[in-house]
């Protein structure tokens, strides 16, 4: 049997051949795919005479069967779809071997399109290319995931906004909480206040304080965990400073807060880079015991 000796279809000059010598099925998806637009559909130059009349090739019979198909190679005729998704039992004259005699041409083709794999495969062939449950599944999954990421990209820029807002009452030593935070209260604080006016001008901002569900992060709860986590990343740093330092004064001093409770400041002072740094670390509660 002739071997098409091309691994690519692409250069093979008979698909028919280049199919027998590599199995449909072994091909990728999107060579499947290909292969099913490519139907050959070759004119034959097959005459044969017997006592009573003669008989050729007819290039129309393409047109009424839509599965025929043709090898100039071996001058053989073939069920295309069953040449892809195999025959089995008489189909396999039509997908392996081939159809060569004119005679009864017709009766056979009928026949054979009416049989029970012929159909299926005929199932097959129209499927194949259409949208698959895996690629379904993918496209889902990808959108999902797209849909995630967005999320997760706001609530970033978002959270992003809060610790902003965290630092700058830091830094300018402003109270964060109001005496009425409610929706009607007209000065809820700096803290609410400030991302009100945030909101005005970033929409992502807006939707997040409009949104009935999700994270706000306008709670007193969080705002302690934010400037837990801001008060962190400053010791930690300071941590860093402390230990390129060769020397370290300590200032420490005690005071009443208004509570009447003894709160002891700490404040450290250092050389880093031939800069002085002047670091405070905090108040703490002394009340208890004021030994050293």
């Amino acid at each position: 049997m002739f071997v098409c000796e091309f691994k690519n279809m692409d250069q093979c000059s008979d698909l028919i051949v280049y199919l027998k010598s590599r199995p449909f099925s072994s091909l990728s998806y999107e060579e499947k795919c290909a292969v099913k637009e490519r139907r050959p559909k070759p004119h034959l130059n097959i005459a044969q005479r017997d006592k009573h009349q003669s008989r050729k090739f007819q290039s129309q019979w393409y047109e009424q069967y839509e599965w025929l198909t043709a090898s100039v190679t071996t001058g053989m005729m073939h069920c295309y779809v069953c040449l892809l998704f195999g025959g089995e039992g008489d189909n396999k004259e039509w997908s392996e071997t081939g159809i060569a005699c004119m005679k009864n041409f017709h009766r056979r083709a009928r026949k054979h399109q009416i049989s029970k794999k012929h159909i299926l495969n005929w199932e097959r062939y129209h499927l194949l290319g259409q949208l698959r449950i895996e690629h379904a599944l993918s496209e889902a999954a990808r959108l999902s995931s797209l849909k995630h990421n967005e999320m997760v990209s706001r609530n970033r820029r978002y959270l992003g906004r809060l610790i902003q807002v965290i630092c700058f009452l830091g830094k300018q030593e402003l109270a964060f909480r109001g005496h009425d935070e409610s929706d009607q209260s007209e000065n809820k604080g700096n803290y609410l206040e400030i991302l009100d006016m945030l909101a005005q001008e970033e929409q992502f901002v807006r939707e997040k304080l409009e949104s009935i569900s999700g994270f706000k992060g306008t709670s007193s709860e969080i705002q302690n965990e934010l400037i837990e986590c801001a008060t962190l990343v400053v010791k930690e740093t300071i941590q860093k400073e402390l230990d390129l330092a060769e020397f370290v004064s300590v200032q420490a001093d005690e005071t009443l807060d208004v509570s009447c409770k003894s709160q002891m400041s700490v404040i450290f002072r250092y050389c880093v880079n031939d800069s002085v740094q002047e670091r405070f670390l905090g108040f703490f509660d002394v009340s208890k015991d004021k030994t050293a």
